[in-house]
């Protein structure tokens, strides 16, 4: 073996198929003109994004008065509700296997597992309450 490691050649392999049905295709050609088309503009919840997302809208319908514009938020109760879902899993699957990993005594994991279901149904109340004032921020939008 050569003392050089840095004329190794390897050849790397790819466990993935080569043969793709669908070939790929380049950019769509530019549009002329933007008028009668829909921009979406989406919102990732961040604290300026709404801001931002108005005032460039603004902007866009100063130079071109004929733009319709969707708007699209994140939904902010999402993760309450993954959150919500692991919690009930994790305590239903305490409740009916009784184990849970380092309590030995019957009372403590009893309680634990009370307050690990309970925890999971103040995340589904949080989540909907969320969604709630979703929906009603988005009906004053849809009014205004």
């Amino acid at each position: 073996m050569s003392a050089d490691k840095t004329s190794a050649l390897y050849e790397v392999l790819s466990p993935w198929a080569e043969a793709d049905p669908i070939p790929l295709k380049g950019l769509s050609p530019r549009l002329d003109d933007l008028a009668g088309k829909k921009i979406g503009l989406l919102c990732n919840n961040k604290r300026a994004a709404p801001l931002i997302l108005n005032v460039t809208e603004r902007i866009l319908k100063e130079i071109r008065q004929r733009l319709d514009f969707l708007h699209r938020y994140q939904i902010a109760f999402l993760p309450l509700l993954v959150l919500a879902t692991a919690l009930i899993g994790v305590g239903l699957e305490a409740a009916v296997f009784g184990f849970l990993p380092g309590l030995t005594d019957p009372e403590s994991i009893l309680n634990t597992t009370l307050i690990i279901v309970l925890s999971s149904c103040l995340c589904f109340l949080a989540a909907e309450v969320c969604a709630l004032a979703h929906d009603i921020e988005r009906m004053d939008r849809a009014a205004a």
